[in-house]
């Protein structure tokens, strides 16, 4: 069957159904173009629902690189790949999830080459009734080189039958399938993970779960975001069980802390079953239970806080310490710097005292120098001063962007003198900004003279510009107001003449 489709002046899109489930969308102009769209079939209810995207000619089409499934972190973000999908003749939802940007896993090494894309349209829509479906196809071209021009292609409706499954052996499938876990972290991302979101149960939260004490981080961060495919309740119910059988993970305390507002009435469980692993000698494990204790008890935004979570937090601080001396043990980086972001937080002797340890472990030094000026203790400033002075310009720079918050005016001399003799560039550029911070006419007096003597859009003026950020975003944001404010707030600041 040949269909011609309305398109722009001076093309025709053909599109060729060759089969009930398989058309091909081209220009006129070359088979070289060719963009051709399968469904894998059978499909029954319940199922995975797989639709292969077959380019023939990336490079020709003027794509460029074509990046592949899983686009970024989110396992329902299928890129330049978008579909609509009707049931019956009414047109389903599109289920959104959290996606978060990132790198994505797989590319095609020779974009001249053909390449197919295999994407679980089942994570996008709802195919777990039986049914007529129709599923509409587009590709659409974001990121093309300046020579390119590509157009989009939009393919005709093809039909689907999606049929009455038989109960046990979709059981027998998941059941497979969730044994079968492939060591091949491609294979596991691209279509393991993919397929058992077509029925997020429990037995496939666990396989999750157990997926985010992973080797791979990768891998352990498609599976968090994974994780939002579940039904709320489900997740509630279940996972701070899972995470005392299976171990707690970073990755796994961050979801928690996304999800709080569904996880906070579980708050006991959470940390009744995370604390114990405070003693694991598994580094993956050990970081996890410092950062759910990091994390939680959660506060939901907008809502009252919990009198007990004072409590629990006391709590918290008081298990950690008493591991400290086997945490200490670690050569983990990440364990160490975990520990580090927990005691910055939790004002005491005690966490000075093992903040100050930590900064003799090259691993997680600059961490430590930082989460000491959370703490803010005065008794830290001449020591944190001279680090401002004499230190390496990562860690001086860190300290100079954070003294304001932690010392407000008493760290004023520190920086001035580092701001007059540090010979770093950046080390000199934070000063002025944290001296502008305190309201001081020698940040301000910096600022303007580096400014002055530096190139537009250097970083010494986008440093500065944050202090002005209203005043600039309510004008015409140019350089000329921008010196122009600053010159003002010198005149303010400075000593009046009689």
């Amino acid at each position: 069957m040949r269909i011609i489709q309305r398109a722009a002046p001076g093309s025709v899109i053909v599109v060729f159904v060759v089969a009930s489930a398989f058309c091909c969308v081209r220009p006129c102009t070359g088979d070289e173009n060719d963009i051709a769209v399968s469904i894998e079939e059978p499909v029954y209810a319940g199922m995975p629902v797989w639709v292969n995207v077959k380019v023939r000619n990336p490079a020709a089409a003027g794509y460029g690189e074509l990046r592949g499934y899983p686009y970024y972190f989110g396992m329902w973000d299928f890129g330049e790949h978008e579909f609509e999908v009707k049931r019956d003749g009414n047109p389903l939802p599109k289920r959104e999830f959290r996606i978060s940007r990132g790198i994505s896993f797989w590319s095609p090494d020779d974009p001249s080459e053909p390449t197919i894309d295999r994407l679980p349209i089942h994570v996008q829509f709802d195919f777990t009734k039986p049914g007529s479906y129709e599923i509409k196809y587009k590709h659409s071209v974001h990121m093309v080189r300046k020579d390119q021009n590509p157009k989009d292609f939009v393919s005709e409706w093809i039909k689907l039958e999606v049929k009455i499954p038989d109960k046990n052996l979709i059981d027998e499938f998941y059941r497979n399938k969730i044994s079968e876990q492939p060591s091949d972290i491609e294979k596991l991302v691209r279509d393991w993970l993919p397929s058992l979101l077509a029925r997020p149960d429990k037995d496939v939260l666990r396989a999750f779960i157990r997926l985010t004490q992973h080797m791979d981080s990768q891998v352990r961060y498609y599976v968090i975001y994974s994780l939002w495919g579940f039904d709320d309740p489900l997740l509630a119910s279940e996972t701070p069980a899972l995470m005392g059988e299976i171990g707690p993970s970073d990755e796994l305390a961050r979801f928690l802390s996304w999800r709080r507002s569904i996880f906070r009435p579980v708050t006991d469980d959470i940390l009744r079953n995370a604390t114990p692993y405070l003693s694991s000698p598994d580094s993956r494990k050990l970081e996890g239970a410092i950062s759910t204790l990091s994390f939680v008890p959660l506060r939901v935004e907008g809502e009252p806080g919990d009198p007990a979570d004072a409590e629990r937090r006391r709590r918290n601080i008081e298990a950690v310490l008493a591991h400290a001396d086997h945490i200490l043990k670690s050569q983990d980086e990440y364990v160490l710097k975990s520990l580090a972001c927990f005691l910055g937080s939790a004002k005491g002797d005690r966490s000075r005292e093992i903040l100050w340890q930590l900064t003799e472990r090259p691993v997680c030094r600059g961490q430590a120098i930082i989460c000491l000026c959370w703490l803010g203790d005065k008794r830290d400033l001449p020591k944190l001063g001279n680090i401002l002075l004499t230190g390496a310009v990562d860690e001086a720079a860190d300290i100079a962007y954070q003294f304001p918050s932690a010392f407000g005016d008493e760290a004023s001399p520190y920086l001035l003198e580092a701001m007059k003799s540090a010979n770093s560039k950046r080390v000199r550029n934070e000063c002025a900004k944290s001296l502008m911070k305190l309201n001081k006419l020698e940040g301000f007096l910096a600022a303007k003279q580096m400014i002055e003597q530096s190139a537009k859009g250097d970083s010494s003026e986008e440093g500065a510009r944050e202090y002005f950020y209203k005043e600039l975003h309510d004008s015409d944001g140019s350089r000329e107001t921008f010196l122009k404010l600053l010159q003002q707030k010198i005149d303010e600041l400075s000593p009046k003449r009689e």
